[in-house]
């Protein structure tokens, strides 16, 4: 425990002060994120903090640099790079894809040595790690709201894995854990002073995946996808109803629950953000509860059901008639 404490605490150190440089840098080369109408802010803000994961993933090579340590930074540096030129320079959607694509090949037949599974079981996980890459950035747009969540995330599967006994990703998750500790200090506030940007959201993403991939191979079983649900069934749902109104899933868009919330209903970023973490810790202890019996497949299709409903309700009672119009 001590050990763990000390890392999260030399990660949160180091994080504040790199995420420091970065916003006094960001503020002399005019980094910034100008507020547009699809924006759920209204201030320009210092964009594309996420660029100091890349020297922690580079910190794994360097103290642990064993095999799989390396494959998994380079996948999710290739998510942060993507990312933070993606935030500037606006990549095309085939360059992003397959910029992806590689770094979700990397993590499953590099690092989960996938290749000695059935090849029928890849295509779904491809599925999977994508959809959460997008889902992460898709949801990423009030302030402190993946800050709060990837924390839980990262704490609920430290804990899993650990009574796993598998402590082979300790180092990566800590320093994540304690870097999104430290970015909260400049983000989860009522005027934020700098974006996580795609460049966090994309290896977030990337590496949240993957943790729920290796929980679910370490208990073969499916329901460990619970543990991204609240965003997972936001997202989904927003796409189905954006699907069934005819509108291009690809545009930039503000028609999440959570943004209805902040937009429509005048809800407060930081509590909207507080919400959705508490929520999904909530379902998360729940899962790690029953995981040891064989209840967590149907645990699991119950939480998902009452999440759908719980959002179908909100999204009606806010748009009403005009929510498929």
């Amino acid at each position: 425990m001590s050990s763990f404490v000390s890392l999260l605490l030399v990660t949160f150190l180091c994080s504040i002060c790199l995420l420091y440089l970065y916003l006094k840098l960001g503020s002399k080369l005019n980094i910034y994120d100008v507020p547009n109408q699809r924006s759920s802010h209204f201030d320009i803000v210092i964009r594309g903090g996420g660029i100091v994961l890349l020297i922690l993933n580079l910190a794994w090579i360097l103290i642990n640099p064993n095999p799989s340590n390396i494959l998994l930074s380079v996948s999710l540096s290739i998510g942060v790079m993507t990312g933070f030129v993606d935030d500037f320079k606006s990549l095309n959607t085939r360059t992003r894809f397959i910029l992806y694509l590689i770094a979700v090949a990397i993590i499953l037949f590099g690092v989960l040595e996938l290749h000695r599974f059935d090849t029928f079981i890849w295509i779904p996980l491809f599925i999977v790690i994508l959809g959460a890459v997008n889902t992460y950035n898709f949801m990423d747009g009030i302030n402190g709201i993946t800050t709060l969540y990837s924390v839980v995330i990262l704490s609920c599967s430290l804990f899993i894995l650990n009574y796993l006994e598998d402590s082979s990703f300790d180092l990566n998750i800590i320093s994540y854990i304690g870097f999104f500790i430290a970015f909260a200090v400049f983000n989860f506030r009522h005027k934020a002073l700098m974006f996580l940007g795609d460049s966090g959201s994309v290896a977030m993403g990337l590496f949240a995946a993957f943790l729920v991939v290796l929980i679910g191979m370490k208990l073969n079983s499916w329901s460990s996808i619970i543990l991204l649900s609240v965003y997972g069934v936001d997202s989904v749902g927003t796409i189905v109803i954006r699907l069934i109104k005819r509108e291009n899933i690809l545009e930039a868009h503000r028609c999440h629950l959570y943004q209805d919330l902040v937009h429509i209903n005048g809800h407060n970023h930081l509590k909207v953000s507080v919400l959705y973490s508490i929520v999904q810790l909530f379902v998360n202890a729940g899962w790690m509860m029953l995981y040891k019996i064989e209840w967590i497949e149907f645990y699991a299709v119950i939480v998902l059901l009452l999440l759908a409903i719980v959002y179908y309700i909100m999204k009606k009672s806010i748009h009403g008639d005009l929510l498929f119009h």
